[in-house]
């Protein structure tokens, strides 16, 4: 669903614009009693890709999610985006809480900035927190996973990172299998997050995997560490 706040014809210069990231139930609260701040970019929570899509576009100053988004698999994923992201090293990502969320329906911030200063920074150290050495893998590598060929981006000895026509839902459990010259290895894992990427011709799954268990015979494959 897409909300006044994000009209195109409404979007503010590169360098003022603030995006918020937050459920329905709440931007729906909100639109129906305030004017859109002019420097302000607003999204559902449902439209977390889109929101993604205009962040890389358009390099945004801040991005605010609300908690309640924040704490969810897509809100997870969505800051994994942001902070893997090396051309949006610059973008601050805080946390508007479920409290200061709850007030908008009452409450008029006037500009984009004000609803950032509501907001507060989210802790973390820059991309997400890895249990392992991870590995980049060369351009071609594939993994299968439940049968299906995925593009292999990195790995390691917990986990891998692919991208998949199949579908990969967060929380899904799937077989990976990896093969070299030498020998198969094979991994039950999970999907700890997922992103649907849309392109004109296909779409396909950018997703994290996690090892129920380490696997260092996987690295035998691997190339220059990352």
């Amino acid at each position: 669903m897409r909300y006044a706040f994000d009209t195109p014809s409404l979007e503010p210069p590169v360098d003022n614009s603030i995006v918020f990231i937050a459920t329905e139930d709440v931007l729906a609260r909100w639109t129906g009693c305030v004017a859109a701040p002019s420097d302000l970019l607003a999204f559902a929570d449902a439209d977390a890709q889109h929101a993604l899509d205009v962040i890389q576009r358009r390099r945004p100053q801040v991005v605010v999610l609300e908690q309640m988004f924040a704490n969810t698999s897509r809100g997870e994923a969505l800051v994994h985006h942001l902070r893997s992201d090396p051309a949006l090293s610059d973008v601050e990502i805080r946390t508007l809480s479920t409290e200061r969320s709850s007030s908008l329906g009452r409450t008029r911030p006037a500009s984009g900035v004000m609803l950032a200063n509501m907001a507060q920074p989210m802790h973390q150290a820059p991309g997400p927190i890895r249990r392992a050495r991870r590995v980049r893998m060369p351009n071609g590598a594939e993994l299968m996973v439940d049968g299906v060929p995925a593009a292999l981006i990195d790995l390691s000895t917990m986990g891998a990172q692919v991208v998949s026509a199949a579908i990969l839902r967060p929380s899904q459990h799937v077989g990976v299998v990896l093969t070299n010259v030498d020998a198969l290895h094979r991994a039950p894992a999970s999907v700890a997050w997922s992103m649907l990427k849309l392109a004109r011709d296909a779409a396909t799954y950018h997703a994290g995997l996690s090892f129920g268990d380490s696997h260092p015979e996987f690295l035998s494959v691997t190339s220059d560490p990352d």
